[in-house]
């Protein structure tokens, strides 16, 4: 098959993303550098994704992932039509800037959802709306998405929260953990409350029993990135959220996020966000005014 990655110009750079009803769904293969939710609005189509063909028809609907490969071939009579949400977590949340996989927008949004409860990743699976509410909210962003309205984007972004939130509880269970996450649920609820105080997992492992190269392979390996760059992630989220919505100095921030050294916080913000802290405080307050 023809693969034909797509690229961010489907989304614009100061609204990352787009709502859009398509009919021209015999495509080629491709992937994303988004995230997209799809619904099937209207007939059927064999859907390929990752090379594994699945049938997908009226209320179905399903996300892709960053690089995940799918196209549609329609195989019925009747128009198949599909509403397309095409997003970046930075939608959601600045400091989502960085994130690349809907793995690291459950673990670092507001969304709340532990994704180690998560019965299975929700992309690439296909989800049925039984009862119309999926329908009838993206139609809600649809013509939202279209208008002009004050506060568009905060409705949009409140709408696509509600979206998510509705897909996870497809899949969600808190009874679910198995031996591997129920090591790691402690670790990621420690760090969720500590990020901003000395924390090494060599000491985690200490006081849980466990030797340090074991902890590091199993975090690398069930949460997708090694602790460091996890503990990282939740430190610059934390300091966007405080430079955002508190009148607090930069060099405050970073104390309070775990860097007592500013020149090597402004240079790792910098890094995963391509703004100095400065920028990000004006360009956040900038956008809450509009």
């Amino acid at each position: 098959m023809q693969q034909a990655p797509l690229t961010d110009r489907q989304i614009r750079s100061d609204e990352p993303i787009s709502v859009r009803l398509s009919d021209d769904n015999d495509t080629v293969y491709h992937s994303h550098n988004f995230l997209e939710f799809a619904y099937v609005r209207a007939g059927s189509a064999i859907q390929y994704f990752n090379n594994r063909p699945i049938r997908v028809c009226t209320g179905d609907f399903f996300m892709i992932n960053y690089g995940e490969k799918h196209k549609y071939s329609p195989d019925g009579d009747n128009p198949f039509t599909v509403l397309n949400l095409l997003f970046k977590p930075e939608f959601l949340d600045p400091s989502l800037k960085g994130c690349r996989g809907f793995r690291d927008l459950v673990a670092f949004s507001g969304i709340g959802c532990n994704y180690f409860n998560l019965l299975a990743s929700p992309t690439g699976v296909i989800f049925h709306d039984d009862s119309g509410e999926v329908l009838e909210l993206v139609e809600r962003m649809s013509r939202e998405y279209r208008g002009s309205l004050p506060k568009r984007s905060e409705l949009l972004r409140a709408y696509l929260t509600e979206l998510l939130i509705l897909t996870l509880r497809k899949i969600y269970n808190s009874d679910s953990l198995d031996c591997d996450d129920r090591i790691l649920c402690p670790i990621l609820d420690y760090l969720n409350q500590h990020y901003g105080e000395p924390v090494t997992l060599r000491e985690i492992g200490e006081r849980m029993g466990y030797t340090h190269a074991y902890l590091s392979t199993l975090f690398s390996q069930k949460v997708g990135v090694p602790f460091n760059r996890y503990l990282q992630n939740l430190r610059i989220a934390a300091a966007c959220h405080l430079l955002a919505e508190t009148e607090k100095s930069v060099e405050e921030i970073a104390a309070e996020c775990g860097y007592h050294d500013l020149k090597f916080f402004r240079s790792v913000f910098r890094a995963r966000l391509r703004l100095t802290p400065s920028d990000f405080r004006r360009m956040s307050r900038k956008k809450s005014t509009i």
